[in-house]
């Protein structure tokens, strides 16, 4: 291999930085003969990896790649066009694709695309040296990055948008002109960026190169999720995210799903609960896991309307509520009140909750009341992943929260059918009328309704929400009364009088949630007799 540049990996032993992620980590970077190659090397280079070679685009062939074996294939900017100017990097891309990671810059993204089918043709714009603010999926190298970043651009030519092919998705645009900025292949990991991640003047591109290392091992994107959250399922498009106002600051809603998303990562990273661990300490102890059907349960109840009595500590617009209150207590005043549910909020970092709370409170119900007589156990979290469900009915649950707002509607789908599967009996909370519409078009058979009067994203609160949807579904039901789903009032009831808005005639709300004014009243018994009459 004497026609390699260099073969430096020991630079990687000289980071004072300690990190070990990637120490066995080895990376071919074909070089396009491009100056910023070197730069692209320097940033690999200082995430440690056990090896970085570089070679010309013309000074290599498969069979020696082969014997390399790099974990890691990255291709470099260059000059020119990729049909004429990129030597053996489209060869390349097509020998080892689904085999190996494949990451391309610049004119690296242009060889992808061109390989598959699309057009590089004049980008519009000729920028060099220019930085531009981008709008990306989140997923892959953009995993972590801040929306709206700047990045570097050294191009006159880029992918035709319309070109793209039908097996690749757009990845990144740039937010003024809408230049494909990124694009990543749906099968296998082949992923690109037209701007240079490598660049000083590009935010966050020392993020973006550890999430490219992170795919050695996979050559395609099943293999790479097996095991893990799919984040493909619980990502909105590109076309969604560009739709929103570029200006807008992020809602506290979408930190509080980004973090969750990001701590169950984390969580299934723990030996021993991974997903298949979860699935085999269910299949070896289900017996165990006596659930009652939420359903059921409100057909049963005696009760004029049912309480569902919250333990809430915290909460993203009140701040602290009650953080003192012993849970077991608290659990214990709701029971012996007779609630139809006791919810307990599991997010941590917001609402100060922890799934120890939910198992601690399922123990005691279990040991102190027959089924018959304690009430149900509902896990509320911002629930993405068939793993929450199955470590909700680990961990003690009756039933779970789905929110239609945080799901597309194949995630929520999927999510109902994973709970009836598990025996479970979901509360699929709405906050206005269209999720209501899609909700009862998507799963007809939904029984239970939450309706969530509080705007997640603004935390504004408009009772007659619950009013306008109950007056709709006694329209659509009229003929059918029995198959009418059970509706809950999710939020605004602070005081007992709060509730008399939606007690009607000929309400479909049969319940009320309850959290602040039951974590804060130091009369839980009356609190819950008033709300049921």
């Amino acid at each position: 291999m004497s026609d390699l540049i260099v073969d430096n990996s020991l630079l990687a032993s000289r980071d004072s930085s300690n990190l070990s992620e990637f120490k066995d980590t080895t990376v071919l970077l074909i070089d396009n003969y491009d100056s910023f190659t070197w730069n692209i090397y320097e940033y690999i280079i200082q995430q440690n990896v056990k090896d970085c070679k570089v070679v010309r685009n013309d000074k290599i062939t498969i069979p020696e790649i082969q014997e390399l074996n790099p974990d890691i294939i990255v291709i470099s900017p260059g000059p020119g066009h990729p049909i004429t100017d990129s030597g053996i990097c489209c060869d390349v891309i097509n020998f080892f694709k689904g085999v190996k990671p494949i990451f391309g810059v610049c004119m690296g993204q242009e060889c992808i695309i061109q390989l598959f089918g699309g057009e590089i043709v004049y980008a519009g714009e000729i920028v060099h040296g220019k930085t531009s603010t981008i709008k990306h999926d989140q997923l892959g190298c953009f995993k972590g990055i801040t929306q709206g970043i700047a990045c570097t651009r050294y191009h006159s030519l880029a992918a035709e948008k319309s070109s793209i092919p039908e097996c690749f998705d757009i990845t990144a645009l740039t937010e003024e002109s809408h230049v494909v900025m990124g694009v990543r292949h749906k099968e296998y990991i082949i992923e690109g960026v037209q701007f240079h991640p490598e660049s000083i003047l590009t935010e966050q591109g020392h993020l973006m190169i550890r999430n490219m290392l992170r795919y050695k091992g996979f050559g395609t994107w099943n293999d790479f999720y097996k095991g893990k959250i799919d984040m493909r399922e619980s990502t909105p498009s590109l076309d969604a995210i560009m739709e929103k106002n570029s200006s807008a600051k992020e809602s506290i809603l979408d930190k509080i799903f980004s973090k969750r998303r990001e701590d169950y990562e984390t969580i299934q990273q723990t030996p021993g609960l991974s997903l298949e661990d979860l699935k085999i300490t269910y299949q070896f102890n289900k017996k165990n896991y006596e659930r009652i059907n939420l359903y059921e349960r409100l057909t049963k109840s005696a009760d004029k309307y049912n309480v569902f009595a919250e333990i809430k500590r915290a909460s993203p617009s009140k701040g602290d509520i009650n953080v003192s209150k012993n849970i077991l207590e608290q659990a214990k005043s709701y029971a012996d009140s007779k609630t139809t549910v006791i919810s307990c909020l599991t997010e941590p970092h917001w609402f100060k909750g922890d799934l120890h709370d939910f198992r601690n409170i399922a123990d005691f119900l279990k040991l102190n009341y027959s089924n018959s007589e304690r009430p149900l156990l509902l896990r509320k979290d911002f629930i993405f992943s068939e793993y929450q469900i199955l470590e909700s009915v680990l961990s003690g649950a009756d039933t779970v929260l789905l929110i239609v707002k945080m799901l597309s509607k194949q995630q929520l789908k999927q999510l109902y059918e994973y709970c009836i599967s598990l025996q479970i009996e979901p509360l699929v909370e709405v906050a206005n009328m269209d999720e209501l519409k899609n909700l009862l078009e998507l799963i007809p058979s939904v029984k239970c309704i939450g309706i969530n009067n509080r705007d997640l994203h603004t935390f504004n609160v408009n009772m007659n929400i619950s009013v306008e949807i109950s007056n709709y579904l006694n329209s659509i039901y009229a003929s059918k009364p029995e198959e009418r789903p059970f509706i809950i009032a999710l939020s605004g009831i602070l005081h007992t009088e709060d509730a008399k808005i939606f007690k009607f005639e000929d309400s479909c709300i049969k319940g009320f949630l309850v959290g602040e004014g039951l974590m804060r009243t130091d009369d839980v018994s009356k609190f819950v007799s008033d709300l049921k009459k």
